[in-house]
């Protein structure tokens, strides 16, 4: 028992000193990390013999460390929000992305992948799925597929308080924000994000997330009027920020609908469970107590500006938060 708890302490500790280092980075540095994505990564080259995210996306291989297939994320992970929250090796499966992430049994996305995926309308759709799944369990879904309208999901209360409560799901956004215009999903992406700046800068909810989406959930976008468009509308909408102070949904890193505490990651997998761990019956209870409190109908939400149609890559503001696991 006290090789585990120790060994739990280990990993609780990597992940905070991992956390850190995504979000110490200055402002150029995010804006060099941002720019790239947009770019294509210039100086990346495309390594064929690896397969691993199109072998996952069409069932032949499941997630490592654990064999997860993504029939089995889409089935038994669905709504299983303390999994979803505290397990840290399946982001990188479900959303891959061009980058190395903290599980280093997941495979970087290759060109010659993305371009597969792309063009086979049943990864499409099974990509689709992984989008609906993740909203899901941060309170929102999909209101229309053909234009990507974003709405809040009727258990948005206490999934906004878990993202409240639990900074690195913002690092988890900006993944799938990537992901999105790496498979052909760039069209769901700035529908989100509208959605998103709308709540944070108008509606006043997910107050943490507002610098990480200013500096790095928006410069996700490709287009450039579309990028200065939401981050014209930002800085229209943004009000002072109050004096930190510690909320009900926990101090930093702890607490929130499925607690945990260890630092901004929450609890971390229990020795000999792989990437799911067994649910907890406080956590449960905690998040049918959230559930429970009374559904406050949404403020009139002010849209922001019509879409326009110029492309390009100008250069963002970088920020002190955000990233990507």
């Amino acid at each position: 028992i006290g090789f585990c708890l120790n060994r739990a302490k280990i990993l609780r500790l990597f992940y905070f000193c991992t956390f850190l280092l995504l979000t110490m980075g200055n402002a150029r540095s995010a804006a060099d990390d941002l720019k790239a994505y947009r770019d294509g990564y210039p100086d990346k080259e495309d390594d064929e013999t690896a397969n691993d995210n199109y072998l996952f996306y069409t069932g032949k291989i499941g997630a490592k460390p654990n064999r997860d297939t993504i029939t089995d994320f889409h089935t038994k992970w669905w709504g299983d929000y303390y999994n979803l929250e505290v397990a840290h090796d399946y982001i990188q499966w479900l959303f891959p992305i061009r980058e190395k992430g903290l599980n280093w049994h997941a495979q970087e996305l290759q060109l010659h992948e993305a371009k597969r995926m792309r063009e086979d309308p049943e990864i499409q759709q099974t990509m689709l799925t992984s989008y609906k799944l993740i909203l899901d369990f941060w309170g929102m879904r999909v209101k229309d597929e053909a234009t990507g309208e974003i709405e809040r999901h009727d258990n948005y209360r206490a999934q906004y308080q878990n993202l409240e409560a639990h900074g690195h799901n913002h690092l988890r956004m900006t993944r799938v924000l990537k992901w999105l215009g790496e498979i052909g999903l760039e069209h769901y992406k700035k529908p989100w994000l509208k959605f998103l700046v709308t709540e944070m800068f108008v509606n006043d909810e997910l107050r943490s997330a507002r610098n990480s989406c200013e500096n790095y959930f928006v410069p996700t976008l490709k287009n450039d009027a579309d990028r200065e468009e939401l981050l014209q509308f930002i800085r229209d909408n943004k009000k002072p920020e109050p004096p930190p102070a510690y909320s009900s949904y926990g101090s930093y890193g702890g607490g929130g609908a499925y607690g945990g505490g260890g630092g901004p990651f929450g609890a971390v997998n229990r020795p000999g469970q792989g990437m799911r761990a067994q649910a907890q019956p406080q956590a449960q209870q905690a998040t049918a107590q959230a559930e429970a409190q009374p559904q406050q109908e949404a403020p009139q939400q002010q849209a922001p500006p019509a879409d326009s149609g110029a492309s390009g890559s100008a250069e963002p503001a970088g920020g002190a938060s955000g990233g990507e696991l």
